[in-house]
């Protein structure tokens, strides 16, 4: 499985380009984005903590689900993400890939999971709390051993 997206600097990305490493793909619509955020920053930190040669690679990607966004304001969205997130890119899904790959539950922060062969292996939504981080821990732990 591969999806093609572009981040706020309008490079191509896919996450065949990931193969080798856990990918969480962390996503929400505008509702659940600031949620999904913290997630994010969360599971990152969570596994930045290890060293490098612990295991398999873990990416936590933020992905944007943009698909209610007119063509004609793109622009605008793209310059709005790069102030916001000048240095980490930020995937943007204009078309609703994301939601039609993986589902979404608006409001709350939605992660897919692949494993390092680009296979999905799981979805979760949910709002934020301890529990839903350590679930989400738990899965992409069992993929990289």
């Amino acid at each position: 499985m591969s999806l093609f997206l572009e981040d706020q600097f309008q490079r191509s990305v896919r996450t065949s380009d990931h193969i080798g490493s856990v990918l969480a793909l962390v996503y929400a619509e505008r509702r659940g984005a600031p949620a999904a955020m913290a997630l994010g920053r969360s599971l990152h930190l969570h596994f930045a903590d290890e060293p490098p040669a612990a295991a398999t690679d873990v990416r936590v990607i933020p992905v944007a689900c943009l698909a209610e966004i007119p063509s004609l304001f793109h622009p605008l969205v793209r310059a709005r993400v790069r102030q916001e997130s000048p240095d980490l890119a930020v995937w943007l899904d204009f078309a609703g890939q994301m939601q039609r790959t993986f589902g979404l539950v608006p409001g709350v922060p939605n992660v897919a999971i692949l494993d390092p062969c680009g296979q999905h292996q799981a979805v979760r939504a949910a709002a934020r709390s301890e529990a839903f981080l350590a679930e989400l821990a738990g899965i992409i732990d069992r993929l990289r051993h």
